[in-house]
C-alpha cells in the first residue's frame, strides 16, 4: 500500500513539473515559417542584415525571406532544394568557413567565425528552408566564446522550427 501512495505521489510531481515546464518557449513567426525560442528573447534591431530578428544578449537569431519573385532579381533559381541553396548561399558569401555544408536532421546548416569592428569575434550559423513561397535562411549568431553552448541551443532551436498551416 505505502509503495502505491509513493508511486501515485512521483507520478503526481512528474506530471506537474512537466505540465509546468511546457510553457518555456516563446513563439516567433514570420511569414509562413515559425520556431520556438526561450522567453528570454526580444525583438532586434538588426539594421536591415535580416527581415526579422531576435536577441537574448548573448544569441542573435536572425530570419531573412527571400520570396521566389526576390530570387529572380537576386539569381537564384527557384527550384532549389534547402541544401542546394545552402551550397550557393556559401559561394555567394565567398568567405572561409570552418566546415562545409553539413545537415541537423533534414536542415542543412554550415558555421564560421566572424569578427566584428571592435575586434570581436562571432561564432555563425546559417540554416535554411523552403517554403511554398519562399526560401529561408535562420542565421544564429553569438561570440565565439559561446560556440560549443551555442551549437546545443541552435540545434535545439532548429528542431523547433515550424511551417504555419494557414500557408500550406
Amino acid at each position: 500500500m505505502k509503495i502505491r501512495k509513493l508511486v501515485s505521489i512521483l507520478l503526481l510531481i512528474v506530471l506537474s513539473v512537466s505540465l509546468f515546464s511546457c510553457n518555456k518557449g516563446k513563439r516567433v513567426e514570420y511569414c509562413e515559417l515559425g520556431l520556438v525560442l526561450t522567453k528570454d528573447f526580444e525583438a532586434y534591431d538588426s539594421e536591415g542584415a535580416f527581415s526579422v530578428a531576435y536577441s537574448d544578449g548573448n544569441t542573435i537569431v536572425g530570419i531573412s525571406r527571400y520570396s521566389f519573385v526576390d530570387c529572380e532579381e537576386l539569381g537564384l533559381l527557384t527550384t532549389y532544394t534547402p541544401t542546394k541553396l545552402a551550397e550557393v548561399y556559401l559561394d555567394m558569401m565567398d568567405r572561409a568557413v570552418d566546415e562545409g555544408v553539413k545537415r541537423h536532421g533534414d536542415v542543412p546548416y554550415f558555421t564560421y567565425t566572424g569578427s566584428a569592428e571592435d575586434g570581436s569575434s562571432y561564432f555563425y550559423m546559417p540554416t535554411f528552408y523552403r517554403t511554398p513561397y519562399a526560401y529561408f535562411v535562420i542565421t544564429f549568431i553569438t561570440p565565439k566564446s559561446r560556440e560549443v553552448e551555442g551549437r546545443v541551443e541552435f540545434f535545439d532551436y532548429i528542431d523547433s522550427v515550424y511551417l504555419l498551416n494557414e500557408y500550406l
